[in-house]
C-alpha cells in the first residue's frame, strides 16, 4: 500500500472512529433506522424498550421487530413474554397467524404462516437490564406491490401495546437485514464479495429466489454494476437441518470506480452503504493501530490521538514478591495455586526463585483485554507479528502516519509499537536472565471499578521456562530485524543482550550438569507450570521458537539450529489436538526460521539444513491451505475450523489470525498458480470481520454502521463514553452467550435461555452473537495478527 493511500483514508478513519458521549437509548416507539443517515448517526444507540418497526423482508414476508427488556434476573420481559425460560418452549401467549391482521393498501390479506425468533441484543455487565430483539415473521397470501403500504395490527391488543404502529412502504431500495457487506468498504483493485442470507427463527432459512444483484450508487440509486448471484452453501456442520444452505454470493470485483454504493437484491432490498476506492484498507490499518495505542500501558491517552482520554496507567514500579513470605502476596499465590493445578502453593515450591528484590520498573508495553494485566506470552506473540510484518510484508515498513504520537518521524508506526513492546519485555527480565510471567494487580485478580490511570499496585509473577523462552524468542527476533537495528540501534543491542541472557538461563535450567546434552528427564524437570498461557505443549514449542530466533539473530550459529531440530524434530507432526497447525510457539519458530533464511540472514559458513527448511516451509504452506479449506467451507467466508464445526465449539476466533497463516503461505508460494486462493481467503475473512456476516456487526470497535458497546475493557466500564475505545478486535464467532453472574437464575444462564429457538442444534452458529461482556470474545494480544490482513 502506498503512503498516499494511507493519507487518503486517514480522514475517513477519523469519521468512522467518532464517538459521542451520553447518547440516550432509542426512545420508546420510535421507528428504527428510517434512513441510512440516521443509521449512521445511531450506530452507537441500543434500541430501547418498546422500539419497534415493520420490516419488509420480501413482498410476501414481513417482520414485526420489537425490542423488549428485562431488569433483574427474575423479572419477566416488558413485551413479548412469549417463551418459558425453563423449557425454552413457547407459552400460550405466543401470537398465532390468527392473532395478526395484515392489510396491503388497506385490503386485508391472510397470514399463512408465522414464525418467531428472539435473541439478546445487549446485556451490559454493570447492571441487570438487558435488551432482547424479538421478530415475528409473517408469511402473506398476497404480495406487496412496489410502493404499496403494508400494516399489521393485533386486533385483540393482547400481544403488544395498542400504541405500537407497524407500517411500511415497499421501497425496492429499502435496507435489508438479509444483505450483508463489508461495512468499511472494498479496495478498488481487490476482491469484492458480499452475501445474501437470513435465518427466520422457527421458520428456518429464508429461501432466496433472486438470481441477480445490482450495485447501486448511494446518491441516486442508479445501477453501477450487475451480476449473477452464486450459491454458497456452508459445509462442515454435521447436524440436521444443516445451517446456511440458502446463502448466496455477489461478486462485484470488476467494479473499480471510486464511490459509495449499496448492494441491492431484487425483492429483498439493499445493504448498508459501503465505499469502493483505493486506500480503503487504511481504515482498518489506522483503526488497528489506534487499538494498539489504546492498549498501551503508561501512555498518556489524550487528544489529538484519541477521544478516549485517560492519563498514564500503572507507571509505578511493580513489587517483587518475597521468596519466603507467602502471606504478603497471598492473592498472587492463591491465583497461581489455582492456575497451576496445585503444583505451586507458595514461594517454597518455585523452581526459579526471584533474584531481584524490592520493586522493578515494568511500565510500558501493551495491556491485554481488561486493561491491567501484561503477559510475557501475549506480548511476545504481538511482538513477533509486528516484527514479521515490518520485515516481510511489502510496504508495511513505510507506514508512518497512522495517528500515534510517533507518526511522521520517518520510522514505521508498526515498528514503533514493536519498540514499545520490546522495551517492556526487556524490563521483565530478572538478574539471572529469566523473564517474569505476568504483571498483575497485587491484591486482586481483576481491576473492575477504576479507570486504568487509577489502577492498583502491581506485582510480577514468577518466571519459568515458558515466559523466558517466549521473551527470548521475540527479543532475538526483533534484535535481528534490519529495520529495528537502523531505527533503534541501542534498543536492538539491549534486546540482543537480553535474548542471550535469556538463552543462557534456559540452558542452565535444561542442562544442569552442563554436558551439552539435554535428556528427556532434564527437559521435563526444568518445566514448571504457572498458568495456562503458553502451556498447550508445556514449554516445548517456546523452546523451539527461542532456538529458531537465536539462530537467525546470530546469523546462523549451528548450535541454535541443532537445538531447534532437537526441540522440533518433525515440523510436520506437531498438531494441537491432532489438527491445529502452527499453534503458539510452533508458529513463531517456523515463521522465524523460514523467513530469516529466505531473507538471507544466515551468513555463517555452516549455512542451514536445506532438508529441514523444506519441512518447515511445507508446514507453513499446509497451514495456509487449511485456512483456504475452512474459508471455502463457510457460507460467509469465515475460516472456522471444520473440527470446531463438528463439535460446535468456538472461542477467541479472530478471522485475522486465521488470515495470517494464509498470508504467510502466500509469501512462500508466490509463484504457485493456487496463490490467488490465499488472497481470496485473506479478503473473505477480513470482509467477515468487517460486517459481512449474518449479524451485520463489524468485529472491530469503532467501525461500521452497527457498533458493539460492551467489551472486556476496564476503561469502557468506568468512563462515560458510550462506545468502547476504538480499534479493539472482538472474536468473530461465539459459542454461546456467556455466564454472567448478573444474569444467572435458578442455576441457569438467562442470556442463553432468552434465545428462541433454543440454542441446541437449532440456533445457527454464526448468529450466536450478543453485545455483552464475554471473555471468550475478548481481545487477546496475539490477535494483533489481524492488523496485517489488509496489506496483502
Amino acid at each position: 500500500m502506498q503512503t498516499s493511500s494511507i493519507l487518503l483514508c486517514f480522514v475517513a478513519s477519523i469519521l468512522l472512529t467518532s464517538v459521542s458521549r451520553a447518547t440516550p437509548s432509542q426512545p420508546t416507539g420510535q421507528l428504527l433506522y428510517a434512513s441510512p443517515a440516521e443509521r449512521f448517526a445511531e450506530s452507537a444507540v441500543i434500541p430501547g424498550s418498546g422500539a419497534h418497526e415493520l420490516r419488509i423482508i420480501t413482498p410476501t414476508l414481513v417482520e414485526l421487530y420489537i425490542v423488549s427488556t428485562r431488569e433483574g434476573s427474575a423479572n419477566r420481559p416488558t413485551f413479548c413474554d412469549w417463551i418459558d425460560d425453563n423449557s425454552g418452549l413457547p407459552n400460550a401467549s405466543l401470537p398465532t397467524a390468527a392473532d395478526v391482521e395484515v392489510k396491503i393498501n388497506g385490503t386485508a390479506v391472510a397470514v399463512t404462516n408465522l414464525g418467531f425468533q428472539r435473541r439478546v441484543r445487549y446485556a451490559p455487565l454493570n447492571g441487570t437490564l438487558f435488551h432482547m430483539e424479538n421478530a415475528l415473521y409473517l408469511e402473506l397470501a398476497s404480495a406487496i406491490p412496489v410502493g404499496g403500504t403494508v400494516t399489521a395490527t393485533n386486533p385483540a391488543t393482547d400481544k403488544w401495546p395498542a400504541s405500537f404502529v407497524f407500517t411500511a412502504d415497499l421501497d425496492p431500495n429499502r435496507w435489508s437485514s438479509a444483505v450483508h457487506v463489508n461495512q468499511v468498504g472494498y479496495e478498488a483493485g481487490e476482491l469484492k464479495k458480499a452475501h445474501v442470507g437470513k435465518w427466520l427463527g422457527s421458520l428456518g432459512e429464508l429461501s432466496i429466489t433472486a438470481t441477480t444483484f445490482d450495485i447501486i450508487k448511494t446518491s441516486d440509486s442508479s445501477v453501477a454494476a450487475t451480476g449473477p448471484l452464486s450459491p454458497r452453501a456452508d459445509s462442515g456442520f454435521l447436524y440436521t437441518p444443516a445451517p446456511y444452505q440458502q446463502v448466496y454470493e455477489a461478486d462485484f470485483s470488476s467494479l473499480t470506480t471510486p464511490g459509495e454504493y449499496r448492494l441491492r437484491i431484487p425483492g429483498l432490498g439493499a445493504s448498508f452503504p459501503f465505499e469502493i476506492r483505493a486506500g480503503i484498507d487504511g481504515v482498518l490499518a489506522r483503526t488497528t493501530v489506534a487499538g494498539l495505542f489504546h492498549q498501551r500501558s503508561a501512555q498518556d491517552h489524550a487528544l489529538p490521538y484519541t477521544r478516549y482520554e485517560d492519563g498514564p496507567s500503572h507507571t509505578a514500579a511493580a513489587e517483587i514478591p518475597s521468596n519466603t513470605d507467602r502471606a504478603a502476596y497471598a492473592t498472587m499465590w492463591d491465583s497461581i495455586q489455582g492456575m497451576s493445578g496445585g503444583a505451586i502453593t507458595g514461594p517454597a515450591d518455585l523452581l526459579y526463585p526471584y533474584v531481584n528484590t524490592g520493586s522493578v520498573d515494568v511500565s510500558g508495553g501493551h495491556m491485554d483485554a481488561g486493561d491491567y494485566s501484561k503477559y510475557s506470552t501475549n506480548t511476545a506473540a504481538a511482538l513477533h507479528a509486528l516484527t514479521f510484518a515490518v520485515d516481510y510484508l511489502p510496504n508495511v515498513a513505510d507506514l508512518d502516519n497512522l495517528g500515534i504520537p510517533e507518526s511522521d518521524d520517518s520510522v514505521s508506526d508498526l515498528l514503533q509499537e514493536a519498540h514499545y513492546a520490546a522495551d517492556f519485555l526487556t524490563k521483565m527480565q530478572d538478574a539471572d536472565g529469566g523473564f517474569y510471567y505476568i504483571v498483575r494487580p497485587k491484591d486482586r485478580d481483576f481491576e473492575t471499578d477504576v479507570l486504568p490511570s487509577a489502577g492498583d499496585t502491581q506485582v510480577v509473577y514468577p518466571k519459568n521456562t515458558i515466559s523466558t523462552a517466549v521473551s527470548t524468542a521475540a527479543l532475538a527476533e526483533i534484535a535481528a530485524s534490519p529495520a529495528f537495528q537502523t531505527a533503534f540501534p541501542a534498543a536492538a543491542a539491549s534486546a540482543e543482550a537480553a535474548a542471550l541472557a535469556g538463552w543462557n538461563f534456559l540452558m542452565d535450567a535444561l542442562d544442569p550438569d552442563n554436558d551439552s546434552i539435554i535428556t528427556p528427564t532434564e527437559k521435563a524437570a526444568a518445566y514448571q507450570k504457572i498458568a495456562f498461557y503458553g502451556d498447550a505443549f508445556t514449554h516445548d514449542d517456546e523452546l523451539a521458537w527461542a532456538a529458531a530466533a537465536m539462530f537467525v539473530m546470530t546469523e546462523g550459529e549451528p548450535e541454535y539450529e541443532s537445538r531447534l531440530k532437537e526441540f522440533m524434530p518433525d515440523p510436520n507432526n506437531i498438531l494441537l489436538n491432532g489438527w491445529r497447525r502452527l499453534f503458539e510457539g510452533w508458529g513463531g519458530a517456523m515463521r522465524t526460521y523460514a523467513f530469516g533464511i529466505k531473507a538471507g540472514r544466515i551468513t555463517n559458513a555452516g549455512g542451514h539444513d536445506a532438508a529441514y527448511l523444506t519441512l518447515v516451509e511445507n508446514e507453513l504452506k499446509l497451514a495456509g491451505d487449511d485456512v483456504v479449506i475452512w474459508t471455502n467451507a463457510s457460507a460467509y467466508g469465515a475460516a472456522m475450523p471444520l473440527i470446531d464445526k463438528e463439535f460446535l465449539v468456538s472461542a477467541y476466533h479472530f478471522s485475522g489470525n486465521e488470515s495470517f497463516d494464509a498470508l504467510v503461505a502466500s509469501l512462500l508460494n508466490a509463484s504457485n498458480p493456487s496463490n490467488p486462493d490465499y488472497r481470496e481467503a485473506v479478503r473473505m475473512n477480513a470482509n467477515y470481520a468487517l460486517g459481512n456476516n449474518p449479524n451485520d456487526i463489524p468485529y472491530y470497535t469503532g467501525l461500521g454502521w452497527r457498533r458493539q458497546r460492551e467489551i472486556v475493557s476496564q476503561f469502557a466500564h468506568n468512563d462515560t463514553a458510550v462506545l468502547p475505545p476504538v480499534g479493539i478486535p472482538i472474536a468473530n464467532i461465539s459459542q454461546s452467550p456467556p455466564y454472567l453472574d448478573t444474569y444467572l437464575i435458578n442455576g441457569g444462564n438467562l442470556l442463553q435461555r432468552s434465545l428462541f429457538p433454543a440454542e441446541g442444534l437449532v440456533y445457527p452458529f454464526y448468529e450466536r452473537w450478543t453485545d455483552t461482556f464475554d471473555v471468550d470474545m475478548a481481545d487477546k494480544m496475539s490477535s494483533v495478527h489481524s492488523a496485517f490482513v489488509p496489506f496483502f
